[in-house]
């Protein structure tokens, strides 16, 4: 089975690169043309989302090319209440979320000479801070290209910031040590996205404030998915956290990967 799109972590690699591969390990690119990257944007305030403003990207493998069209076509469809800007190049340039999905894809674009293909181009998309009018605006927006088969998706989202330099220490005795808590937190919500309902999701965060970093993102993923129909079926293949905190003096971020087929 071929993932469409998969949810990948976006930590160091030595922190999060397995967790990524078990997402990426199921995507095949054939028939695809272009791959729509979304993640959130950690420095910069977004009101809406922002598409890539440069025509290619580096990686150590080599150069992987814009679709310049699409990211035209999509701030062409931006309103008032869901705008589509171009990201500021120094912002776009300090932005990790979608960077460190690059070496993956890149990877899968490398032909058999070793060289990135040219014929299957990238959308980097950075999605803001978004009020839930707002979740449903994009996702509906984003729907059509989720529904085409020659466009692959890919979420880059870690799950659960735990500790005080996060300012997020929740803990349940009952689950047992304090990484088994988060564990069980974690996988409260992955649940939810398993079963595609969105609203149950909003509700979870809100209940929780589980710091999901790239929660708007699989946000923009569900409705997108509720709009189609929920035509899918998501799998978890991997979950990690950076270290098994036993002390609320420690902290950790948790990563998950998941494929939608």
């Amino acid at each position: 089975k071929r993932s469409r799109p998969p949810i990948s972590p976006h930590a160091g690699l030595s922190y999060s690169g397995l967790t990524a591969s078990h997402a990426y390990g199921y995507v095949s690119l054939e028939g695809v043309k272009r791959i729509f990257i979304l993640g959130p944007a950690h420095r910069e305030y977004i009101p809406g989302i922002a598409v890539t403003p440069f025509h290619k990207w580096a990686t150590p493998f080599g150069h992987m090319v814009v679709d310049t069209q699409m990211t035209q076509e999509l701030i062409a469809a931006s309103k008032p209440e869901a705008t589509v800007s171009m990201f500021q190049e120094h912002a776009d340039e300090d932005e990790h979320s979608l960077e460190m999905q690059t070496p993956f894809i890149a990877c899968l674009l490398r032909d058999s000479k070793g060289a990135i293909r040219t014929d299957v181009k990238i959308v980097p998309i950075v999605v803001g801070c978004l009020t839930a009018e707002q979740e449903l605006l994009y996702g509906r927006l984003l729907a059509p290209y989720l529904n085409d088969p020659t466009n692959l998706f890919c979420i880059s989202s870690d799950f659960c910031h735990w500790g005080a330099r996060f300012k997020y220490q929740h803990y349940d005795p009952k689950q047992g040590q304090i990484f088994e808590s988060i564990t069980a937190l974690d996988h409260e919500g992955m649940d939810l996205i398993a079963k595609q309902d969105y609203a149950a999701w909003t509700k979870y965060l809100k209940t929780t404030r589980n710091t999901i970093c790239g929660r708007v993102p699989i946000s923009l993923l569900l409705v997108a998915m509720q709009t189609l129909g929920n035509p899918f079926q998501v799998e978890w293949t991997h979950y990690a956290q950076s270290q098994a905190v036993t002390s609320k003096n420690d902290s950790s971020v948790s990563y998950a990967a998941a494929v939608v087929f």
